[in-house]
């Protein structure tokens, strides 16, 4: 396990780097970065046998490890930069210099699941792929498309789509396809953000299935959070160096992009199955201004027994559409019991509650989904 601390002080870094030291970890530094007095940054090395040969094993001590670590630097009035794996070679036992704790820590347990969705099904990929084409076609028949869509567009171009996408999970192939062509297209059409007209009228359109709607759905779910995921993960940076948090400009234009199309979606509900109106109420719960009003009367419509995961997911989306900071903290700290982002966002003092669950949401949405409909 390497880790790395950053300080204002250098008092901080020396008392930290003499606590690894102490613990048992090799290679022990401590750096000026720049030279400028400003900051000192502590690396270690701590080295681990590998339990029964299974490395996954670690994971709920390596957690409970970089919570403890981040708390020891906060402590001292830094932060914990980064904190990676690195397991004994199997050919050196002697490599691992740190005894590991007898018993292993196990991860917190997990609530019952909820039932199991049941509209997630895809289409035919035939069908399904030509109905984007068509749909595409049809918004850029008098318009240029973005580059990112040339391939829908040109009749050519659309006709070896169409045949590169005919197995039986052709559809959600030629969906992952779309977003890394936006992905690997950033310059010329402001990459992902091109596809999101094309990918909002897909998510609302009939003749996609139930299975490509809520993909699309998290796919927009994740456009419109990335900000919030870039904010949270630099807040303690920022707040350590004094520098003011910059928030890209794409990341604001993508969200504001989702952001005015969420209430044409939610003009479906009632034809929506359970699944999508999961989706569509997480996508609500970024602009609870606009949708509150519609959509938290309707989250009873969706299946989520008291005690299962997927209702302190819900419970979550409800504070976020109330706009109610004392429901929020409380929707939170119930999942961060069970869900590891969660409890990071909540322990960084620098993170403030309506920020850790606009960064949380879409991760535990997903999660509920599963990841078959995951996208990227």
């Amino acid at each position: 396990m390497q880790r790395r601390f950053l300080f204002t002080r250098q008092s901080a870094a020396r008392s930290v780097a003499r606590k690894m030291t102490e613990d048992g970890c090799r290679s022990v530094t401590i750096r000026n970065p720049g030279g400028t007095r400003q900051f000192w940054s502590v690396d270690s090395t701590a080295m681990y046998p590998v339990p029964g040969d299974d490395p996954k094993l670690l994971s709920p001590f390596i957690q409970q490890e970089t919570h403890r670590l981040a708390a020891l630097a906060r402590g001292r009035g830094g932060m914990l930069l980064h904190c990676t794996v690195r397991t004994s070679p199997d050919d050196d036992p002697a490599a691992a210099t740190m005894p590991l704790p007898d018993p292993l820590p196990l991860g917190p347990p997990q609530p019952p699941p909820a039932p199991a969705w049941a509209d997630l099904h895809f289409g035919d990929p035939g069908t399904e792929v030509s109905a984007a084409i068509d749909l595409a076609r049809r918004m850029y028949a008098t318009v240029a498309p973005p580059s990112t869509l040339l391939h829908l567009t040109d009749d050519e171009l659309a006709q070896e789509t169409l045949d590169d996408f005919t197995e039986a999970d052709g559809t959600r192939h030629f969906l992952m396809n779309l977003v890394q062509t936006a992905h690997h297209l950033p310059a010329a059409d402001s990459g992902t953000r091109s596809i999101i007209p094309l990918v909002t009228e897909l998510a609302g359109s009939p003749a996609m299935s139930p299975g490509a709607r809520a993909s699309l759905l998290l796919l927009l779910l994740d456009c419109v959070c990335e900000q919030d995921v870039h904010a949270a993960d630099n807040a303690e940076w920022a707040a350590l160096t004094g520098k003011d948090l910059n928030i890209p400009s794409h990341m604001t234009a993508q969200r504001d992009e989702v952001v005015a199309r969420v209430p044409a979606l939610l003009s479906r509900w009632h034809l929506e199955g359970d699944a999508v109106r999961w989706a569509i109420s997480a996508l609500a719960a970024y602009c609870p201004t606009r949708t509150a009003a519609s959509v938290r009367p309707r989250l009873a419509d969706i299946p989520a027994p008291q005690g299962t995961g997927r209702a302190d997911i819900l419970a979550l989306m409800d504070a976020m559409l109330a706009e109610d900071t004392h429901a929020l903290q409380t929707a939170l700290a119930r999942l961060a019991t069970w869900q590891e982002r969660c409890r990071e966002l909540l322990d960084n003092p620098h993170v403030p509650p309506s920020l850790a669950a606009r960064a949380a949401l879409a991760h535990t949405v997903a999660r509920e989904l599963g990841a078959d409909l995951w996208l990227c």
